[in-house]
């Protein structure tokens, strides 16, 4: 068991820069997302398009 564990670790350390920051920026993102789902009122949008007046051409 030891050996197959040797033989898979490089195939850990060749994992690509943009590879492994894309990774990062999902595990940093997913707390914003599952915040938001907690929170409805926050994540639901503001009624700011109503207010916005017609616009005349």
């Amino acid at each position: 068991m030891t050996s197959a564990l040797s033989v898979q670790t490089p195939l850990v350390v060749e994992v690509p820069e943009e590879a492994s920051a894309a990774a990062s920026a999902d595990v940093a993102v997913s707390p914003l997302v599952v915040s938001a789902e907690a929170n409805p009122a926050t994540a639901s949008p503001p009624a700011a398009p109503t207010a916005v007046p017609p616009i005349r051409v």
